[in-house]
């Protein structure tokens, strides 16, 4: 993960475009102070998602 992050601050100090894709949206994400969640099925009464029947 350190290595990715290296190469994020330095694609973003030279201001380059940054295309992530998968884990790298999520490293990216978790680099700008977002979140992940682990693991959503036993999340769903708490962020609100529901089964469309």
């Amino acid at each position: 993960d350190d290595f990715e992050i290296e190469i994020i601050k330095y694609a973003l100090q030279l201001k380059l475009p940054i295309l992530a894709i998968c884990r790298g949206m999520q490293l990216f994400n978790v680099y700008h102070g977002g979140t992940l969640l682990y693991d959503i099925p036993s999340m769903t009464k708490i962020i609100g998602h529901a089964k469309i029947q």
